[in-house]
């Protein structure tokens, strides 16, 4: 039987912005203007990527919703 509880419990809180956009001291803006090819490559995927997490966390608690309701 799927526990809802337990599942929501496991989804935990959310971000609101990557770990590497928070560790950037002078901002994404600036840090993507100064970077080489590969460092904004690296930028631009783990923005997609977290991104991507939150939609799929966001899909989770929906189903998790109309799943316990």
């Amino acid at each position: 039987m799927f526990d809802c509880f337990a599942f929501r419990a496991n989804l935990g809180g959310s971000q609101t912005e990557s770990p590497i956009i928070a560790s950037l001291p002078q901002g994404i803006a600036l840090e993507f203007e100064r970077s080489d090819a590969a460092r904004k490559l690296r930028l631009m995927l783990s923005e997609l990527l977290f991104i991507m997490h939150q939609v799929f966390d966001y899909l989770q608690k929906l189903l998790a919703h109309l799943l316990c309701n």
